[in-house]
């Protein structure tokens, strides 16, 4: 949990969300320099009960893949493993368009894209989710059929092979 994740804002998000009445939850798995920040953030926003931090787990997607919605409001990132790894599993994903996000991910298709980590852009996808089961389910099975396709062993090494032969 680093300040570049922007988790602050998803938990001012779901206190947003709480107060126009939407029951939602947060889970929040990782660690980091911010948790203490972020624990204060939800304490004076009288979260406890709602925004839960799992800490670092390592079957952190056994445990989230019950969820209804990934959200990773990043501002910068490489590949971004996390996100590649809740589309793996099938979640709907709302994340923010930055690094290796813009070339697997594709807004409507196989996630919900967002310009940059604002509580307004972030309660706006999330509601657009919860009010269309449809669309959650479709992203999650375009997610899971673009990770398992594009990026399985075998894929991988189709694609060193040719980055190899380019050369």
């Amino acid at each position: 949990l680093v300040a570049r994740k922007n988790v602050a804002v998803v938990v001012e998000a779901v206190r947003t969300l709480r107060a126009e009445g939407v029951d939602v939850t947060l889970d929040v798995y990782g660690d980091g320099p911010e948790r203490e920040a972020i624990r204060t953030v939800i304490g004076e926003r009288g979260l406890g009960d709602q925004v839960r931090l799992h800490g670092y787990r390592t079957d952190w997607v056994a445990q989230a893949a019950s969820a209804d919605i990934f959200v990773n409001l990043s501002e910068a990132e490489g590949f971004c493993i996390v996100v590649a790894e809740a589309m793996a599993a099938g979640l709907p994903v709302i994340a923010v368009d930055v690094g290796g996000i813009r070339d697997y991910g594709r807004d409507g298709e196989n996630m919900l894209k967002l310009p940059a980590p604002d509580v307004r852009g972030a309660r706006t996808a999330i509601i657009r989710l919860m009010d269309d089961r449809s669309l959650r389910e479709r992203l999650g099975r375009r997610a899971r059929e673009d990770m398992l396709g594009g990026y399985d062993a075998a894929a991988c090494r189709r694609q060193v092979g040719k980055a190899l032969l380019s050369r």
